[in-house]
Parts: C-alpha cells; structure tokens; sequence
C-alpha cells in the first residue's frame, strides 16, 4: 500500500549490486509549492537581508562503515561472508597483508542533493581487517562479490585437513 502523496503510476525501481532502489514520485498535490506573502497586517515592515551559505569542507573524507560478516567453516575451508551492499565488483579490495586479510569496498555515494523524506541506510565505504590463522593457506584465498555479498574462501592448509587413519586388524 502506497502513501496517498505517491503517484503510484510513475514508481520505479531496480536492483543493482545487492541494493534494492524504489523511486516513489510525488503527485502534483503533495509537491511543495512556494507561498508569496506580500503583506504583514499590523506587523513591522520585513527587511530583506542577504542569506549566506554555511562554510563547505575543503576536503570530505567520507564515511567508512564495518560489513556485517559471517564466518563458516567445514573440513576444506573457511568461508567468510560479507555484506557489502551498493559496492561493484571492481570497487573491492580483498587482499593479504602480514597476517591480516583486509576487505576495503568502495561506494560511490547515491542521490546526492536529495531531500530524503525517510533515510535508514547510510552510505559509504567499508572496512575490516581479520587476523589469519597460519593454518590457512593464504596461497589460495580466493574471493567473489555478488548481488552485494562478498564471499572470500579460506582453504585450509593440508597440513591441517582432517585425516582418516585406517586401523587394521589381525
């Protein structure tokens, strides 16, 4: 059910990298509308001053979030599961570094100059680095990003892997 100010014939939507966009334009009676007021009854004349812009950062450094992971794990590999919503696959970094396996997405920011009637997601890039167990074969990590969730397989060193002993009898 769609609010009374959406004009319901023109919504739109799409889905792109793990993100769901819907586009509920507003119908003509629910666009705000500029009221001229010329007059003051009663009231002291109005001065008209000039408006000044706040002051502009020079230099924005962004907002950097934490993914939300899951970690899995079976005889074979571990498997660390993140989500990383609005990040194309080019735009992720998954790389090993003294130890440490460091996920580093980008997200380009969204509908900037927009006046958002309700805004619970916010935007921006993600980072988080994780530890390495030595019994990881950091030789193989491997890593694939779809439909905003990025999966990165830990296999497990052979020296590690479970293995059968055959006990033989008399």
């Amino acid at each position: 059910m769609l609010p009374a100010i959406v004009d319901a014939d023109k919504v739109q939507a799409r889905f792109e990298h793990g993100v769901l966009f819907v586009t509920l334009p507003k119908n003509e009676a629910a666009k705000p509308r500029r009221i001229s007021v010329n007059d003051v009854v009663n009231g002291p004349a109005m001065q008209k001053e000039p408006r000044t812009e706040l002051a502009k950062a020079e230099e924005t450094l962004g907002v950097c979030y934490t993914p939300r992971v899951d970690i899995l794990g079976n005889e074979e590999e571990s498997l660390l599961l993140a989500d990383l919503p609005g990040v194309k696959p080019e735009d992720v970094d998954v790389r090993f570094e003294n130890g440490d396996l460091i996920i580093d997405g980008r997200c380009p920011a969204r509908h900037e100059g927009v006046d958002y009637l309700l805004c619970e997601y916010g935007v921006g890039d993600f980072y988080r680095a994780f530890s390495i167990s030595e019994h990881i074969d950091w030789q193989k990590i491997s890593a694939e990003l779809k439909n905003g969730v990025l999966t990165v397989h830990l296999p497990k060193a052979e020296a590690v892997k479970p293995k059968k002993i055959t006990v033989k009898g008399e």
